[in-house]
């Protein structure tokens, strides 16, 4: 099923997020009704959307959705995200998704999204990890240890750390360590990359001229 590409830049996130929510739900209905498998396809592609958007700094998008269609509940808003991104992508489809499927995808779905894990391993990540209790884990903002090199690196390179929540403090000793080591390289290379640049433009001024 195709879906909207949710970071073009020549559209509003909003209008594409709102054809993604509808195109998920209309492909769910297909699926209910010809009887296939539909839990592990929900679960995959509703990871690809609500990565994007919180990664991409919309997830105020999920709670305006949320209000827009009435699905907006007294008390404070769940702490994970992509808890309250399923509310947001089912607001208009009551029946589809009920609270208790919400929290259960919504706690696999963030504990990847902790790990940094890319869409096409998802199946394969928490395959590895929830049957042997992950889910007890994801409570305590466990990492995973043999994910903890992968972790440590994308994190590190990570332009929005925040949007991931705490991550145990010595994780997060390394990563400030692995930083120290990387931001002197990344600021000689941008400098390079600038004086590459100035000297292309001088080239192309002496050419025109």
């Amino acid at each position: 099923m195709p879906l909207p590409e949710l970071d073009d830049p020549g559209d509003t996130a909003e209008r594409l997020f709102e054809e993604a929510c509808r195109a998920i739900t209309g492909e769910h209905h297909k699926r209910d009704r010809a009887k296939a498998e539909t839990r592990e396809w929900t679960q995959t592609v509703c990871y690809d959307v609500l990565r994007l958007m919180i990664s991409h700094q919309h997830a105020q998008l999920l709670g305006d959705r949320i209000a827009r269609l009435g699905r907006s509940k007294k008390g404070p808003a769940p702490v994970n995200p992509f808890q309250r991104g399923l509310l947001a992508i089912y607001a208009h489809e009551k029946g589809l998704m009920d609270e208790r499927d919400r929290s259960y995808f919504g706690k696999r779905l963030w504990y990847a999204y902790r790990h940094y894990v890319p869409t096409c391993f998802l199946k394969g990540f928490l395959h590895q990890v929830w049957s042997d209790g992950a889910e007890q884990r994801a409570d305590v903002g466990f990492i995973e240890p043999e994910f903890a090199e992968w972790v440590i690196f994308e994190r590190c390179n990570d332009e929005h750390p925040e949007l991931r929540g705490r991550y145990p403090k010595e994780l997060e000793t390394n990563i400030r360590g692995l930083r120290n080591l990387i931001e002197p390289t990344r600021e000689i290379e941008q400098r390079r990359a600038r004086r590459r640049a100035e000297r292309a433009e001088l080239l192309d001024d002496d050419f025109d001229n």
